[in-house]
C-alpha cells in the first residue's frame, strides 16, 4: 500500500531522444471522461540557464520514473521573467489531442465495421495505433453531422457498441470496456483509529441526475417504402426515488428496439455515475512502495473508511499526478461505484462489496417495441 512518506518521483519530458528533467513543479492528467491527457510542468531558474532549444509542435513522451504516462506533442512553451522569478514551461496532450482539434469528415459509414470506422477518422490525422477490445459490429447507417470533432464522431461510434475511446500511454487508441473483474491494485484506508495512508478524502452523492422516470423515443431513418416511420419507447422508472420527477430523451439514428435498449442503458448508467464520486488525495503516484505500479484510471481499487461508512470496491476513472514545493509529491484519484460505467463492461451491475449505507437499487421497467 502506498505510503505517505514516498519519496519524490523523477519525472521526464522525453523530445527527440532527450530527456528533460528536474522539474521543480508538474501536473499530469488522465481521465477517461476527459479527452487528451495533459501535462504542464515548470522549472526555476535562478542562474538564468535556458535548457536546450525546445520547439512547440514535436512529439514528446512524459515518463514517471521511468514509466510511460504519456505519449504526446508538445503544444505550449512559456518563458517568463519578473523582478523576483525566471521561469520555463512546457505544457502538452497526448495524441488524441489531434482528434479534439480537428473536424470529422462527412461521411457515413454504411457496410463497415467499428474499426475500420474508426480507422477511416484517425488514420488521416496521424493516429496509425488503433487497437480494438471488444465486439466489431457493422454499421448499417452513422453519419457524422458537419462540423462534428474527429473525437466526438469516435465516440459515438464507439458508444453504438457499448464501448469507449481512450489513448493508452504509449499512444495507442484503445477502443474498448471497463473489466470489473479484475482484482484491486491497492487499499486505501481512512480510520479513526489505524494506519492510515489517505492525506484528503471527499464523499459526494447527490440525486441531481436522479429521475423517477425516464421515457426514451428512439426514430429509425423512413424509406419511401414506410407507410410511416418507426417510433420506438422504452421507459425506465425508479420505484425508490423520494420525489417525482419525470424526463423524455429523444434518440435519433435508432434501428430497432435493440439498438434504443442499449442507448437508454447506456444515457441512464452515465446519469447513475454522476450520483456518487469519491476524490482521494494520496501520497507518491504509485499502488506501493516497491513502485512497481502507477495507479492507472481503469483500476480497481478497495477503499475503507469508518468516517465515511466506507468498505468497497470502487472504479478509478482519473488520476491527477503532481508535485509543487508545498503539497510535496500527490496523486488525486477520481472514483465511481464499481460496475457502472459503460453497463456491457465484462463484470458490469454485479452485487459486490458490502456498503454501511443503504444504496438505492435503480429499477428499470422495459415497456416493449411500440408506435406512439
Amino acid at each position: 500500500m502506498a505510503m505517505l512518506n514516498d519519496p519524490r518521483s523523477s519525472v521526464t519530458v522525453e523530445i527527440d531522444g532527450k530527456e528533460h528533467g528536474d522539474w521543480q513543479s508538474y501536473t499530469i492528467e488522465s481521465e477517461f471522461l476527459t479527452p487528451a491527457d495533459a501535462f504542464d510542468m515548470s522549472i526555476g531558474m535562478p542562474n538564468g540557464i535556458m535548457p536546450p532549444d525546445i520547439d512547440e509542435g514535436v512529439d514528446c513522451v512524459v515518463k514517471i520514473d521511468g514509466h510511460t504516462i504519456l505519449t504526446g506533442i508538445l503544444d505550449t512553451i512559456r518563458h517568463g521573467i519578473d523582478k523576483y522569478n525566471h521561469t520555463y514551461a512546457l505544457n502538452g496532450r497526448d495524441r488524441t489531442s489531434l482528434l479534439v482539434d480537428c473536424s470529422a469528415p462527412i461521411t457515413n459509414f454504411k457496410g463497415l465495421s467499428l474499426l475500420e470506422a474508426i480507422k477511416k477518422i484517425a488514420e488521416p490525422l496521424g493516429i496509425k495505433k488503433v487497437e480494438l477490445r471488444g465486439k466489431n459490429p457493422d454499421f448499417d447507417k452513422t453519419d457524422i453531422e458537419p462540423g462534428m470533432s474527429a473525437w466526438d464522431a469516435i465516440i459515438r461510434l464507439a458508444n453504438s457498441a457499448g464501448l469507449h475511446a481512450w489513448s493508452d500511454p504509449e499512444g495507442t487508441l484503445i477502443i474498448g470496456a471497463a473489466d470489473y473483474t479484475t482484482e484491486p491494485v491497492a487499499k486505501l484506508t481512512l480510520n479513526r483509529n489505524g494506519k492510515n495512508n489517505i492525506i484528503r478524502m471527499d464523499h459526494e452523492r447527490s440525486s441531481a441526475n436522479r429521475y423517477s422516470e425516464v421515457i426514451f423515443l428512439g426514430q429509425t431513418h423512413g424509406k419511401k417504402s414506410d407507410d410511416a416511420k418507426n417510433k420506438l419507447k422504452y421507459v425506465h422508472k425508479d420505484e425508490s426515488a423520494k420525489f417525482t420527477k419525470k424526463k423524455t430523451v429523444v434518440l435519433g439514428d435508432i434501428e430497432n428496439y435493440a439498438a434504443l435498449e442499449k442507448a437508454a442503458k447506456k444515457y441512464l448508467s452515465d446519469m447513475q455515475l454522476a450520483g456518487e464520486t469519491l476524490t482521494i488525495t494520496n501520497a507518491g503516484h504509485f499502488t506501493d512502495a516497491t513502485k512497481a505500479k502507477l495507479f492507472m484510471p481503469g483500476q480497481r481499487v478497495h477503499i475503507e473508511s469508518d468516517i465515511f461508512g466506507i468498505d468497497a470496491v470502487y472504479f478509478l476513472m482519473g488520476c491527477r499526478y503532481s508535485c509543487s514545493k508545498f503539497d510535496g509529491t500527490t496523486t488525486s484519484l477520481t472514483f465511481k461505484e464499481d460496475g457502472i460505467w459503460l453497463p456491457e463492461s465484462k463484470g458490469a451491475g454485479r452485487k459486490k462489496n458490502k456498503k454501511s449505507d443503504n444504496r438505492e437499487k435503480v429499477v428499470v421497467d422495459v415497456q416493449g417495441y411500440e408506435k406512439w
